[in-house]
C-alpha cells in the first residue's frame, strides 16, 4: 500500500518543498516541516482522501470515514520521524 500512494505522499509535500527553496529558509528541510506539522499532516491525508473518493470497495471506504477524524492526528504525530527521515537521505 505504502508503494502505492509514495508517489503521491512526494506530490503532496512538493509545495512545502518549494516554499522551503523560494523562502531561502534556514534550517533544514526536515526543521522546516516539523514547524508546519498540522498543514503537512492534513496535506498527506488529503491524498488518502482522494483514494477513498476514487475507490469501489464501499467497506474500505465506510472504515476509512469511521478512521478519518483520527488521521490528521496520527500523522500530525508522524511528521517529526518523517521529517528526520527525509533529513538523512535529503541533499
Amino acid at each position: 500500500a505504502m508503494d502505492g500512494l509514495l508517489d503521491d505522499f512526494i506530490q503532496a509535500l512538493q509545495p512545502f518543498h518549494d516554499k522551503y527553496e523560494e523562502k531561502g529558509s534556514k534550517g533544514s528541510f526536515g526543521s522546516y516541516l516539523k514547524q508546519r506539522d498540522g498543514d503537512v499532516a492534513e496535506a498527506l491525508v488529503q491524498v488518502t482522501d482522494r483514494k477513498a473518493e476514487n475507490s469501489k470497495h464501499k467497506n474500505l471506504v465506510r472504515g476509512y470515514k469511521k478512521l478519518r477524524q483520527t488521521a490528521v492526528k496520527s500523522v500530525k504525530e508522524a511528521v517529526p520521524g518523517l521529517s528526520d527521515l527525509l533529513d538523512k537521505y535529503y541533499a
